[in-house]
Order: structure tokens, then C-alpha cells, then sequence
């Protein structure tokens, strides 16, 4: 009567038994060096790809850079000349200087937002938005010079246009509006941008994300896989503390290795 079920169970135990031996031979120093290179050899490949495509947004915020730099020295021609590497930027609408009361004093490129009063109104939104007054179609988001490269990459790989301020969409443009320092006391220079969206560049931030994952899920296998071995050689539970590694990674190796630690010194206590 209890043929089928006491065959199922010697194939279960036979398949754990070839599992077991197959296991017992893999030599995890060589499979964890294997690991290592491998994952060494990606990150290489992920930035070096990350670099180039995303070179045009590094050498922009290099030259941000630069204008704060100068700016700190009073070198005015070291400014001028920065902002023009800028304004070669296809994406780049203007880069304009604001006295205290938001007057627009100087222009690089002469845009329909350089006009005599750059004035600015809060959305009511809690996003940090505002609305020209010269042009109510279109709306900035201020970005901060720490914030730039972060700002430029994931603006354009997501990209902000006909987004709604409030809630919704809708048919307004949304620019960049960097913040590149001040000048003096009542002079501010500001840079307004399309950003643009980068070819590639959301395909490379989903690859890399993709890649990260997986040398992680295997990290979290070849642990489950030696905490397994490991167990089954100390005459542990393999199953259960392969489980445990599996699930919390390095802290569970750590907590089976000071637990094999501990059972050891039990067991050879007289």
C-alpha cells in the first residue's frame, strides 16, 4: 500500500545523497576567487560604459566647477571662460548674471528669458518648482551645485518634460536652473538647461542596476551553497543553515560561523 509513497521517498533520499557528494567536491577558495575576478572585471566594465556614455554630463559639471572655482578667485576671464565652455552645450538656453532684485545684467546666449526682470513664482506643489513670469509655460526646478551630476543624469534618463508642477500632466516644459555661485555680494549667476535626454543613458542606468543584482543574488547562492557544505562536513544542519545564509547573507555566515564556533567548543568540553 505504501510502495509509491516509500519510493518517493528513496529518491528524495537519493537525490539528496548525489546533491551532498556533488557539494562536497566543489572547492569554494577557487569558486570565490572566480567570484571576485568576475565581479572586478564588471565594475571595470560598468564604469568605464558609465564614463563614456555619460562623459558629456561629467566634462559639464567639470566646467561648473570651474566657474565656482574662479569665482572664489575673483578671476573674472577665468569665469567668462568657463561659462562659455558651458554655453557650447547644445542643451544650454542661457547663462544669465542677477543683481539683487532679480535684474538681469549680463547674458550669454541673449534667450527670451534674459529679460530686464528674471522674476520667479513658487509652485504650490511640493516639489521646489517655480514658474517664470516672462514666460508662465514654462517652469524650472533649481539645482544646486553639489547636486549636479545627480541632477543631470537622472533629469534627462527620466525625463522631466510635460510634467505637470502640481499633479497630472501637461503641456509645460520643465528646465534645469543651476545655481553656478555668486559673483559678489548682489551678483548671482544662474544657468538655465533643456537637460536634455542622453542617448543611452537610461538603457546604462537599468544595465548597470541589473548587473549589480545579479553578482549580488549570487553572492547570496555561493554563500547558502558553502554554509551548506560547511554544515554538512561539522555534522550541522546543512539545509537549515544553508536557508539562513541564503536569506541574510554575510551577517547569517557570521552568525553560522560563531555558532559552529560555539557548538565545537561544547562538544569538546569533557
Amino acid at each position: 500500500m505504501n510502495t509509491n509513497a516509500d519510493d518517493q521517498k528513496r529518491k528524495k533520499t537519493a537525490l539528496k545523497n548525489r546533491f551532498e557528494t556533488a557539494i562536497l567536491k566543489w572547492n569554494f577558495k577557487k569558486i570565490s576567487v572566480a567570484y571576485t575576478v568576475a565581479a572586478v572585471i564588471a565594475t571595470v566594465v560598468c564604469a568605464v560604459i558609465v564614463a563614456l556614455v555619460f562623459r558629456t554630463v561629467f566634462t559639464f559639471a567639470w566646467h561648473c566647477g570651474e566657474v565656482r572655482d574662479n569665482l572664489e578667485k575673483g578671476n573674472e576671464q577665468g569665469v567668462s571662460a568657463a561659462i562659455d565652455q558651458l554655453a557650447a552645450f547644445p542643451d544650454v538656453v542661457d547663462v544669465v548674471f542677477l543683481d539683487g532684485e532679480n535684474h538681469v545684467t549680463r547674458t550669454w546666449k541673449h534667450s527670451r528669458f534674459a529679460k530686464e526682470n528674471f522674476s520667479l513664482m513658487r509652485c504650490t506643489s511640493q516639489r521646489e518648482y517655480y514658474f517664470s513670469a516672462n514666460d508662465p509655460q514654462v517652469v524650472f526646478m533649481p539645482v544646486e551645485h553639489g547636486e549636479i551630476v545627480f541632477t543631470l543624469i537622472f533629469s534627462s534618463t527620466f525625463s522631466h518634460d510635460d510634467r505637470d508642477p502640481y499633479e497630472g500632466s501637461c503641456n509645460k516644459t520643465v528646465n534645469l536652473l543651476l545655481n553656478l555661485g555668486e559673483q559678489n555680494a548682489t551678483s548671482r549667476i544662474f544657468l538655465i538647461s533643456t537637460g536634455d535626454e542622453i542617448p543611452y543613458g537610461k538603457g546604462t542606468i537599468y544595465g548597470v542596476i541589473l548587473v549589480i543584482l545579479f553578482f549580488l543574488l549570487v553572492n547570496q547562492v555561493l554563500l547558502a551553497l558553502w554554509a551548506y557544505q560547511n554544515a554538512l562536513k561539522a555534522k550541522l544542519s546543512p539545509v537549515f543553515w544553508g536557508l539562513v545564509v541564503l536569506f541574510s547573507g554575510t551577517i547569517g555566515a557570521l552568525i553560522y560561523l560563531l555558532y559552529k564556533r560555539r557548538y565545537r567548543h561544547i562538544k569538546q568540553s569533557p
